[in-house]
């Protein structure tokens, strides 16, 4: 999905695999496609080429919608994709490859 921001690089996910509670589940779909749209819309912190992604769990609250869910966990692997870049020391923008 390409990054719509100026000066950013894009984003290719090959795959985004939630772990959702069983009361979640129905929502998966809808949730991750939100998800990973407004990925599309953030910034990326660096130049990354990950196999893997892993993300801390979200407390998820019974009533939120799909697509605050959704927002949460964008949040939280662009926050982990930070954290990586950061490690990494790299500054650049370009690819990141979450697998």
């Amino acid at each position: 999905m390409k990054d719509q921001k100026a000066g950013s690089g894009e984003l290719h996910l090959d795959a985004l695999n939630l772990a959702l509670p069983a009361r979640l589940r129905g929502r998966a779909e809808s949730i991750a496609r939100q998800a990973a749209r407004q990925l599309g819309e953030m910034p990326l912190p660096a130049s990354l080429a990950l196999d893997t992604l892993n993300v801390p769990a979200l407390r998820l609250g019974g009533g939120e919608s799909d697509a605050v869910i959704a927002w949460r966990i964008a949040r939280a692997i662009h926050a982990e994709l930070g954290l990586r870049a950061a490690a990494a020391g790299s500054g650049g923008e370009g690819e990141a490859d979450v697998r």
